[in-house]
């Protein structure tokens, strides 16, 4: 049987080509004309004409068309999917979609029609359409939002209905008997529209339709997530009316933690729920499950589905077709909870509005008079119904929030002491409905008929509800049109982020008091800042009743990292009763789901947290940090923010950083300012985010300041904290991968608004870099933001010691040499006389510039690793020999690494120290080997600490207790432990194995693992050995220098790196900055040259040997692959090109600060020149017919190569090396001229448009 996604796929497909022929049939074409339609098809144009000229007027032509085929398809597929599942549940007494061999392979309803009307065999489709039509009548009594006169309403072309009745017919009956088909069906209908959508996204698009938000916004909701969320709103709000009731037992993922209250007792026919963005109704089906129950514990018997619908349940969305199958769903749930149940009417309603009139309204209703704030107030409240299809439900009277009165809505309500809000709003809605016929310019009575339905809708949304459930659209304000961005800012000013948090507002409306909001929403209201506003109205007038943090892959069709999600039922009012939290934001899908229900039940409570949510007011920004115990709380309220004695700041935004930013190899040298006070140099150094990396680095970028005069130009740009600029400080970028990072930042610096920079007055800036690089900050950062989004507010709030004391706490002499004692007496430790947060931190920035002086791309760049290793054996006076130094250079870089990560060690222990919370004759390495060495350690407590499981140690004191490592641990485990801290053991066999295993692995330049990932260089290896073994890196250290052979890999990115300095030097030191791959020019090529300063280091008579592990010859790699590792370390934006024509024979590298139109002449004229007379002088004597034609096939290939350089010549093509390598190279690309290709194809394109 066919598979059900791709089917409703292909049902989608078919439908969307259909309807256009259905049009142009009718007259209606796709280019806005109208013509006249074919022969019988007059009636069908003067039905649909009408409803495309309304939707014209808001959308234009070709929009107007385009959802007329959206909304008629997915009407179509609708309709006829509800007459699938009735048929196979036996809800009708024929089948009108279902054919059978025993009535000639035809539905029953279809071959009875034919028995009456035979002619009918001849048309097309054979009357199939007037079949579909008279059962829709027929349905539409119960079910008359999918069956009644809907606006989209017309069926497809015969044979294409036969087509799509085939392809539903296709699909395994089983499907069409599981409770959830339709909720599927839904999502796969829209997945196709969602990836169009998001690439229009991506390409900076705005969600401006309501088509296109209803794709992008809508998942459909997992069971587990249904059922938590409302056994936690209406099953617990029955429970506290009705503690023994045998409910319980059905509540599978009842939060057993959360203390019990009680309620005064309701009736269950009053009992409201209501889901305003329902989409197909999964939740509303759940509720209906639970209700039923309820009515039964009541002694109910009769009409109970009837009961529920019709006075239970309320469901409303922006999507019509939305709509028609929660109807749908409801009917067959209410068919199988009684067979003989009829529906009268339901509280469902698709919301929209896009052709209403206000101005007549408002005068009709006698309000005309708009200096009045509160008529001007319902005036811009009436307009906004104009923007129902995409607001939808989010509709509220302007100010925001009838029930939290602001000011402005205090100065309207004296305005009008005679009336409130609420009233006016109803009589608003009593109004319109009484006048609507003669004040709507409606099209047609069915317009009519909608725009009453809508005020029915509209009348829900200023009601109350026991218990409102949903799950929001997702969707940031910044991919949102300017009109809805417009009216979250001036409708949801506090939660106007994202339109999921302002429905988790609207929602909080919606509830009665001591009503539940059940919720499944990203996670970012919790922690970011931009929510602060929202989670303070939470605190302050709900109580957060249950609520798991589901974190990513909470649902099975996300997957991946991008999703967070938290699932919550809150309580409106605000409480003094405790409130639970449970993480499973760790666990993967499967096991998501499994946890759920154990850790609800109490029996996981590692995963469980009670807390009173007042606790959260002690941190700045209100973050519903529940992990964290009361130590580390407190921390905010003992020490004063980082904003009290330093300025945190936002950067520069150039408007166009193609234009004003380089990378500082692109420029010339000279023209970067060392003090732009004084010598006012274009280019200046640039702070700009970068990965992660901590102390020193990513400067890689300078910016064309020139005093920000042409920046001023730009719209976009925003020069914030000038003063600050060329300031020593510290920077930190807004997004990372990993934990938060702070680099230092040298004077003479303008920093960049996503790398945020730390500016101190009176007081040493490194202080600061070594607080906040230790773990405990990382964990104070995580819990006001734990999210990889760090803002400004984040840094400003971090608790911070008086500065005055941060020079006084320093390790004495003598407990340094109760370090080495345990590190190593080779510790570089042992050279200093004391040890304070600042010569800490000044002792890792140099340790990173003499990790970054090994790089070529690096602007501390001195000497590449070999030629660095043969100088250091020579000045020994060792035999000079590749292996021996490339041994130098590595066992030198973990020499290095392992000093960096002891300094982190002891930095974390001064600052915990620092703190408090670790007592001054302790040490981290005391806490981890439980206040003895390694040795007398359990053998669980060994294995627990080898394999990182710091909370299984079981910390304590000599005294026995626990709680004063509490802090720590918390530190340890959240943060890991300092792998600095480890201490030094001698390894076993098999730890000896693993250990030359993975370092023989490793790269130069690409990490193993969990190195510290910089581009064109990263290390790491040693951690990750140390971390890996749970052993001091001094001891690592030890293991490799006991290493003969070399990791191949690293070694050929140290040899690749090699070559690159050697010919960058070489490439500058030229005449021209042109050099050819071969001899064929007459001038010496670039791979000779190389060999020849390999004799100057003294390898150049075995350079066989670096050939060898190079894993190719010289000639070889500068031809194939020298370009295209050079682009990859220089992040595409290599400074030295290789030209090559069409086919290869003709190869020449050029350097970037070198090239000018002047020099691509040159190459044409003298260096093709060249290769043209040597080709031609070996034609003119080689006698060989084959050879003569490869020579001729190479001169007709100059020829090619030579032409197109003179294409680019006679153009507009005018290099500079200002302009930057990609402007630059755009146009050669383009041309085919390069060797590889450089830039994307979006940037190329870009480029070569470009007008500065």
């Amino acid at each position: 049987m066919a598979d059900l996604e791709k089917t409703i796929i292909q049902i989608r497909e078919t439908l969307e080509k259909s309807y256009p022929l259905l049009l142009k049939q009718c007259g209606i074409t796709e280019n806005g004309d109208y013509r006249e339609p074919t022969t019988g098809f007059e009636d069908l144009r003067n039905q649909i004409l009408p409803i495309i000229q309304a939707d014209e007027k808001q959308l234009g032509a070709k929009e107007a068309r385009n959802k007329f085929v959206q909304e008629a398809s997915f009407t179509t597929l609708n309709r006829l999917v509800g007459l699938k599942v009735m048929e196979l549940r036996g809800l009708i007494e024929r089948t009108y979609v279902t054919k059978s061999i025993d009535t000639g392979g035809k539905s029953e309803a279809h071959y009875l029609y034919l028995s009456r009307n035979p002619q009918a065999n001849s048309e097309p489709g054979q009357g199939i359409n007037t079949v579909l039509r008279e059962v829709f009548q027929t349905l539409s009594q119960e079910l008359p939002q999918l069956y009644n006169g809907s606006r989209y309403g017309f069926l497809p072309r015969p044979s294409e209905t036969v087509a799509v009745i085939d392809l539903i017919n296709s699909i395994d009956p089983d499907e069409w008997l599981k409770d959830d088909i339709i909720g599927w069906i839904y999502q796969y209908y829209q997945d196709a529209e969602k990836a169009r959508i998001y690439a229009e996204i991506s390409a900076k698009k705005k969600v401006d339709s309501s088509y296109k938000l209803v794709s992008v916004t809508q998942f459909y909701t997992e069971d587990y997530i249904v059922k938590y969320i409302l056994d936690n709103t209406l099953g617990r709000y029955w429970l506290e009316m009705h503690p023994e009731s045998p409910l319980r037992n059905s509540l599978k993922y009842y939060d057993t933690t959360v203390p019990v209250k009680s309620r005064e007792k309701k009736s269950v026919e009053e009992i409201t729920v209501m889901d305003p963005a329902c989409g197909s109704g999964h939740f509303l089906l759940y509720a209906m499950d639970l209700l039923h129950q309820m009515y039964l514990d009541c002694g109910h018997s009769e009409n109970i589905p009837q009961k529920i619908v019709e006075n239970n349940l309320f469901g409303l969305d922006i999507d019509d077709r939305a709509i028609q199958l929660t109807a749908l769903s409801l009917y067959l749930k209410a068919k199988k909870l009684s067979r003989n149940t009829k529906l009268k009417r339901s509280n469902l309603y698709a919301l929209s509005m896009d052709h209403f009139d206000e101005s007549d309204l408002m005068i009709s209703m006698g309000l005309s008079d708009l200096t009045n704030p509160v008529i001007r107030n319902l005036m811009e409240t009436l307009t906004s119904l104009k923007k129902l299809n995409m607001i939808g439900s989010l509709f509220r009277m302007k100010p925001a929030g009838k029930k939290r009165k602001t000011e402005k809505t205090s100065a309207l309500m004296e305005a009008s002491p005679d009336r409130s809000m609420d009233r006016l709003i109803q009589k608003m809605v009593d109004t319109i409905e009484e006048k609507l016929p003669a004040h709507v310019d409606a099209v047609s009575s069915l317009l009519n008929s909608d725009y009453a339905k809508q005020f029915s809708a509209i009348r829900l949304l200023l009601s109350e509800y026991d218990v409102v459930v949903t799950n929001p659209p997702y969707r940031d304000s910044g991919t949102l049109s300017e009109d809805m961005k417009t009216f979250l800012k001036d409708y949801y000013p506090d939660s106007k982020s994202d339109m999921y948090s302002a429905f988790i507002e609207k929602c909080l409306d919606l509830a009665a008091e001591r009503g539940f909001l059940g919720m499944v929403t990203m996670q970012s209201f919790m922690f970011i800042s931009s929510h602060e506003k929202l989670r303070k109205i939470l605190l302050d007038s709900a109580r957060i009743s249950s609520l798991v943090h589901l974190g990513p892959r909470a649902f099975k069709s996300i997957g991946g990292e991008i999703v967070n999600t938290v699932m919550f039922s809150i309580e409106r009012g605000n409480g003094h009763l405790e409130s639970s939290f449970h993480s499973v934001k760790d666990l993967d899908y499967e096991e998501k789901v499994r946890t759920i229900q154990e850790t609800l039940a109490g029996r996981v409570p590692q995963r469980a947290y009670t807390l009173n949510q007042n606790e959260f007011k002690k941190i700045p920004g209100y973050p519903f940090v529940y992990w964290i115990n009361d130590s580390i709380r407190e921390l905010f309220r003992k020490y004063k923010p980082l904003m009290k004695y330093a300025k945190v700041a936002h950067g520069l935004s150039t408007g166009n950083n193609d234009q004003f930013l380089r990378f500082w190899w692109e420029v010339e040298q000279v023209d970067i300012s060392l003090d732009y006070k004084s010598d006012r140099k274009k280019w200046v150094p640039y702070a700009k985010g970068g990965p992660y990396n901590k102390w020193y680095g990513n400067l890689w970028w300078v910016v064309s300041w020139e005093d920000g005069n042409e920046m001023r130009k730009l719209s976009g740009s925003r020069l914030d904290n000038i003063p600050h600029y060329f300031r020593e400080g510290l920077t930190f970028p807004q997004t990372t991968s990993s934990s938060l990072s702070i680099r230092y930042s040298p004077k003479n610096i303008i920093f960049d608004v996503v790398s945020s920079s730390i500016f101190t007055d009176n007081s040493n800036p490194k202080n600061y870099l070594g607080i906040i690089n230790s773990k405990l900050i990382n964990l104070l950062a995580n819990v006001e933001n734990p999210t990889v989004h760090y803002q400004v507010s984040d840094l400003k709030n971090l608790p911070i010691p008086d500065p005055s004391t941060l020079g006084s706490k320093a390790l004495s002499p003598s407990e340094i040499q109760d370090l080495l004692r345990i590190l190593s007496p080779h510790s570089p430790l042992s050279t200093l006389n004391s040890v304070t947060l600042s010569s800490l931190a000044r002792d890792c920035i140099e340790i990173k510039k003499e990790l970054y002086s090994f790089h070529v791309m690096e602007r501390d760049f001195k000497h590449d690793p070999l030629s660095w290793g043969l100088k250091e054996i020579s000045e020994e006076g060792g035999p000079v020999n590749v292996k021996s130094a490339l041994k130098k250079f590595f066992l030198h870089k973990a020499e290095l690494e392992a000093r960096l990560l002891i300094n982190e060690a002891v930095n974390d222990e001064l600052v915990l120290k620092l703190y408090e919370l670790l007592p001054e004759d302790l040490t981290l390495l005391d806490v981890i080997t439980q206040s003895g060495p390694l040795g007398s350690l359990t053998e669980d407590a060994r294995s627990a600490l080898n394999e990182g499981r710091v909370h299984d140690l079981g910390l304590r004191t000599k005294d026995g207790s626990s709680d004063l490592y509490a802090a720590v641990l918390e530190v340890l485990e959240s943060e890991g432990i300092p792998v600095g801290a480890y201490p030094p053991r001698d390894l076993n066999e098999d730890e000896r194995k693993t250990l030359k295993k993975l370092y023989m692995k490793h790269r130069h330049d690409r990490g193993s693992g969990k190195s510290e990932a910089i581009t064109g260089m990263e290390f790491g290896i040693v951690e990750e050995l140390a971390g890996t073994l749970k052993v001091s890196p001094v001891t690592v250290v030890e293991e490799l220098s006991k290493i003969d052979a070399l990791p191949s890999e690293a070694v050929k990115d140290v040899i690749s790196e090699h070559i690159q300095a050697l010919a960058i030097e070489i490439m500058r030191e030229d005449d021209d900055g042109i050099l050819s791959l071969s001899t064929d020019t007459g001038e010496t090529s670039i791979a000779t040259r190389i060999i020849e300063r390999w004799r100057a280091l003294g390898i150049g008579d075995t350079y066989n040997e670096l050939e060898n592990l190079l894993g190719k010859k010289l000639d070889d790699y500068m031809l194939k692959d020298f370009f295209k590792d050079h682009s990859k370390r220089f992040m595409s934006r290599p400074i030295i090109w290789q030209l090559t024509s069409d086919k290869g024979s003709v190869n020449f590298l050029v350097l970037h600060h070198s090239w000018s139109y002047d020099k691509m002449l040159l190459l044409r004229s003298k260096y093709l020149g060249d290769v043209k007379r040597t080709l031609e002088n070996s034609l003119a004597t080689e006698l060989n017919e084959k050879n003569r034609e490869k020579l001729m096939e190479k001169l007709a290939e100059l020829e090619r190569f030579s032409n197109a350089l003179g294409e680019l010549a006679d153009g507009s093509y005018l290099p500079e090396v200002d302009g930057g390598v990609a402007k630059n190279i755009a146009p050669l690309q383009k041309r085919g001229l390069l060797k590889f290709d450089v830039l994307s194809k979006k940037l190329m394109d870009k480029m070569l448009k470009v007008e500065w």
